[in-house]
């Protein structure tokens, strides 16, 4: 076969935490290191960590950090971040010493670090390759800061040009980077997972909820998505479960303002397999898309792990999600970002009025066509070898 005949050196750049912490970035990359190494490529993850690891790979890729030394000082260790991507360059040497990279998958929207990136490239003889899944140019906490409005005018408007090709996450990033380079130097790669590993957790020992799970940077989804389970009034019928990403302060903040609700649960810093069991054994999984170009940019990760349990997508027709679910099919989607329409669906689900199930299989097998590792193996590892 093509892939088995012309193995490559292929080295990811700008992640940090990997593989151990849970998110959606670690997840996506876990799959996308299973995806390239089906064909036996050598994959090296460089971490931009500080500090000693105790687990040296994942699967078949080398995994490693920057700076592989403890380093005790907090304010050192902030400062050296800073500057980490010289010391990304002194690890591939390390690592590589002067041998051809085929390939450099870069996770980072630092304009400054994208040149530097490029000017590895040339050392090692490698194809550069930006993993783009979203428009921080549109990210409200970014909003008012001189420095990051710079970045990200810069990298959106000039960026994609130093790039020998482009992975993108949506229709709406794609046609942004088309306007710089050739579409086929442009893979679509949509939230994927193992779908073998992520399903199957079904168990008859919970009670009946919703589920939305995200981070605390959408506290105004979160909060959405309360006040339409409230102005449902089905308390009686099944609860509501948040399942809550991000600093401790602010998690603890949600946590002490939802505790008047008593139908209400909130979780958080959950194992991945413990929040997979309960993506499996929710009546129905929310996830509401904000009319927003951030959110027509986006494709969240958690929403393929959502369709691989079986339990249906509750969204609404907005960016991705139009383009591979239909309402009362394979999804049940609301008449846009509203209150009042999800607190319709919520009331409809509590009358059992909609085929939870049968939209959950649905819902299942389009995932397996779309937004399994299986769906896209091949091509990918196609686009990263024709680079």
């Amino acid at each position: 076969m093509f892939y088995m005949k012309n193995k490559k050196n292929i080295c990811i750049l700008g992640l940090s935490g990997f593989p151990d912490s849970i998110s959606a970035k670690t997840n996506r990359y876990k799959s996308i290191v299973e995806m390239i190494t089906t064909y036996e490529d050598s994959v090296t993850v460089v971490n931009r960590d500080v500090g000693k690891r105790i687990s040296k790979n994942y699967g078949k890729a080398k995994v490693v950090n920057s700076i592989g030394c403890d380093i005790d000082s907090y304010t050192l260790r902030k400062y050296l971040r800073k500057i980490i991507v010289v010391f990304d360059f002194f690890k591939l040497i390390q690592v590589y010493g002067l041998r051809k990279i085929d390939a450099i998958i870069v996770y980072s929207y630092s304009f400054t670090d994208i040149i530097f990136y490029k000017l590895y490239s040339f050392v090692f003889r490698a194809k550069l390759c930006l993993d783009y899944v979203e428009k921080r140019s549109q990210m409200q906490y970014r909003k008012g800061y001189l420095s990051k409005t710079i970045n990200d005018k810069l990298f959106e408007q000039i960026g994609f040009i130093v790039f020998d090709g482009v992975i993108v996450i949506s229709d709406f990033l794609k046609e942004e980077v088309s306007k710089q380079i050739k579409s086929n130097k442009i893979y679509k790669l949509p939230p994927v997972c193992d779908f073998e590993y992520c399903s199957g957790r079904k168990s008859k020992n919970f009670e009946k909820y919703i589920l939305y799970c995200g981070s605390v940077g959408y506290k105004d989804v979160i909060y959405f998505v309360l006040d339409a389970y409230n102005e449902a009034k089905v308390f009686d019928s099944f609860l509501l479960y948040f399942v809550v990403s991000g600093g401790a302060k602010e998690i603890e903040q949600i946590k002490n303002r939802f505790a008047e609700f008593p139908y209400v649960r909130v979780y958080s810093y959950l194992p991945y397999e413990q929040l997979l069991t309960l993506y499996n054994n929710a009546l129905g999984l929310i996830i509401p898309m904000r009319q927003t170009l951030q959110d027509k940019a986006r494709f969240p990760q958690k929403i393929t792990e959502y369709l691989a349990s079986g339990r249906p997508l509750i969204s609404n027709s907005w960016g991705e999600i139009s383009n591979y679910f239909k309402n009362r099919e394979n999804a049940v989607l609301a008449d846009g970002y509203l209150v009042s329409s999800y607190s319709e669906i919520l009331k409809e689900i509590a009358r059992n009025e909609i085929d939870l199930d049968l939209i959950g299989q649905r819902g299942f097998e389009t995932g397996q066509k779309y937004f399994s590792e299986k769906a896209h193996f091949k091509a990918l590892n196609h686009f990263l070898h024709s680079l």
